[in-house]
């Protein structure tokens, strides 16, 4: 079902394979969230984690919520709030 969801096409979001990346973003959103204003590494490791790709000097103001991440490109010098 993930190809389909990719395609954009209707499909069951308790595909096994998809309720994995759900439940890892939620994890990571968690641990993202949760940091401290002074983890800056543990906040870039998450991104790392979370997103396809991840440019340099990206900030995302807490919090943050994303259905899998996983798909997601942010590109250098980014600033993302609220």
């Amino acid at each position: 079902d993930r190809e389909r969801m990719l395609a954009g096409y209707p499909y069951n979001q308790t595909d096994p394979e998809l309720l994995a990346l759900d439940f890892n973003s939620r994890k990571l959103m968690c641990i993202y969230n949760n940091s401290k204003p002074d983890e800056d590494d543990l906040r870039k490791e998450t991104l790392q984690k979370l997103f396809k790709k991840i440019g340099q000097n990206v900030f995302i103001e807490p919090p943050l919520y994303v259905d899998y991440g996983v798909h997601t490109e942010i590109g250098s010098n980014c600033l993302i709030n609220y």
